[in-house]
């Protein structure tokens, strides 16, 4: 008889008959981290109970680490900026003196060996100039301190925390994260302002394609577009310095065919939800079974409430678009998994266990466990569980289901001038129960 597999908690794995916890790495902090893309802790036991009470002790350790680690970004700027301001308060008879201690103090820093590798470098190579010799073998963080102590170039960082507040006040909460980590990302790269031009970009926008998608790296650059127009609002870089003006960022053709999203066959969909099932999952083989019965969204479907379903509805409020709030009539074959989630229970959500994240949102540990489940049943990046919504509407047209009704059921807004501009939805409602009842899909599901 096959031993059933134990699930173990988050950030715990077990190597040797040992517990460890293991944690992801963010990229940025790596390098406080030895630059591995793992961070390993030996709970020191072989009982899960106690390896279960430790990691929360340790993950928190690790994320105080890494919040250390990213409270350190922009220490380069900063300790260059008290070093100019050294500078140039200096009296003149002893400019050269503070010059020295800067340049003393960064190479004690940034390269190995100090001051006196540096002074040998500049024997050597730079004739006696301690500078060049600095920016010579110390590196990227090296030539920033000396770009902004002696050249008087402008760091972008300290901008960043401040232009990211106005953003906040501008977009939604996890928009305006995305938005700092992607100019934090950039200004990696191009620390000063003076840097950032037309060219800069250009390569930066190619070699991020290598990265991430077209349409990625577009979203970034409209990040990058707010933060210079903070900066050129307060005169601390030109309006007439435009480097991220007319930038191209289309992938190829053949590779917008190959990231295009593609959707399920019904038989595919079955055949993820008998998975899920028998990896013990039920409550990813649920969601998979409402995605394709009701063809809502991950996050919709994670934020219904008991009180949303009702007289063989489902209310689907706060969607995406005005558009996307809807009522869905209930498939008589999610009926019985309705009623099994929502149990004896008046109040509380659908899925009651799912996690909320920092946003708000509770669908996404979900759709991680989805994401495994389809690789493992040989999908491609192309497949998501939003392809299961796309299923949902190319079944339903396969049924002979018209477009407005379709859009009804999907909250979708039509623009045809015969029912977007006149229809009624409260007349169609009456033909979504109908309609959704064509909706067929093979066994399990």
């Amino acid at each position: 008889m096959a031993t059933k597999s134990i699930r173990l908690p988050r950030y715990v794995v077990k190597q040797h008959n040992k517990f460890w916890a293991r944690f992801g790495v963010p990229e940025d902090v790596r390098p406080a981290f030895g630059g591995g893309r793992e961070h390993w802790v030996n709970l020191h036991t072989d009982q899960l109970h106690i390896a279960t009470a430790k990691v929360h002790r340790v993950a928190s350790e690790f994320r105080a680490r890494v919040a250390q680690a990213r409270g350190m970004a922009g220490a380069v700027e900063a300790d260059a900026l008290d070093w100019r301001k050294a500078v140039n308060e200096a009296d003149p008879e002893h400019r050269d003196v503070a010059i020295e201690l800067a340049i003393k103090a960064a190479a004690d820093l940034y390269v190995p060996g100090g001051i006196k590798e540096v002074e040998k470098t500049a024997r050597l190579f730079h004739d006696d100039d301690n500078a060049a010799a600095l920016v010579d073998i110390g590196g990227p963080k090296a030539r920033t301190f000396v770009d902004i102590v002696l050249e008087g170039k402008k760091p972008l960082r300290p901008f960043i925390d401040p232009w990211s507040s106005v953003r906040a006040t501008e977009v939604e909460p996890k928009t305006a994260s995305i938005d700092k980590a992607a100019v934090s990302r950039f200004v990696d790269k191009h620390p000063i302002a003076g840097d950032v031009t037309k060219p800069a970009v250009a390569a930066w926008i190619e070699a991020r394609k290598a990265e991430v998608s077209a349409a990625t790296v577009q979203r970034e650059v409209s990040s990058l577009r707010s933060f210079w127009g903070y900066l050129q609002t307060r005169g601390e870089v030109s309006e007439d310095s435009t480097p991220f003006a007319g930038q191209r960022f289309k992938d190829r053709r053949k590779d917008r065919a190959a990231a295009k999203r593609e959707a399920f066959t019904l038989e595919e969909v079955s055949a993820l939800y008998g998975k899920a099932l028998a990896s013990a999952d039920q409550e990813l083989a649920d969601l998979i079974a409402l995605a394709a019965y009701t063809g809502a969204r991950r996050e919709e479907l994670a934020a219904l409430k008991v009180a949303d379903v009702a007289d063989d509805w489902i209310s689907i409020r706060g969607a995406k678009t005005d558009a996307g709030d809807r009522d869905v009539p209930v498939h008589k074959a999610a009926a019985p998994i309705l009623a099994r989630l929502i149990g004896k229970r008046k109040a509380g959500y659908i899925f009651a266990d799912f996690d909320e994240d920092k946003w708000g949102h509770r669908g996404d540990a979900v759709g991680k466990r989805f994401t495994r489940l389809k690789a493992a049943a040989g999908h491609g990046p192309g497949k998501t569980l939003h392809s299961i919504r796309h299923t949902f509407s190319q079944a339903l047209r396969a049924r002979d289901v018209s477009e407005d009704l379709v859009a009804d059921l999907m909250g979708h807004r039509l623009t045809t001038m015969t029912y977007g501009r006149y229809g009624s939805r409260a007349a169609a409602k009456k033909l979504l129960p109908a309609a959704l009842a064509k909706l067929r899909y093979p066994k399990p599901l």
